[in-house]
């Protein structure tokens, strides 16, 4: 089940939803390099881009791949942060955000 990590805006925007994206990394610094990178792009929106969030990342050495789970209404505009990050990415994927959307609603 897919749940949203925000519900829609009153205005009927649409809620926002978690996106894993897979990436290469031969290396830790690499990994680091692009979760740098989607940050900077990230906190380029308020020139009327879509917002996006960097959720987390987590880098594998030994599959040699970083995940990012980024927030985004859609996977357009995760698409569109990757590409203006400079982040070439293997696969985007729609997230179970349902234990992260628990979790933002404990105290």
């Amino acid at each position: 089940m897919t749940v949203p990590l925000r519900p829609p805006d009153d205005d009927g925007d649409e809620a926002r939803q978690a996106f894993l994206v897979e990436v290469y990394a031969a290396t830790r610094q690499v990994a680091s390099d692009g979760d740098a990178a989607i940050k900077r792009a990230t906190s380029a929106h308020g020139d009327g881009r879509p917002a996006t969030e960097l959720l987390s990342s987590i880098f594998i050495p030994g599959d040699e791949t970083a995940f990012y789970l980024v927030g985004a209404r859609q996977e357009a505009h995760v698409r569109s942060l990757l590409e203006r990050a400079g982040v070439r990415f293997d696969r985007i994927v729609l997230a179970d955000a349902e234990t992260l959307a628990r979790r933002s609603l404990s105290p």
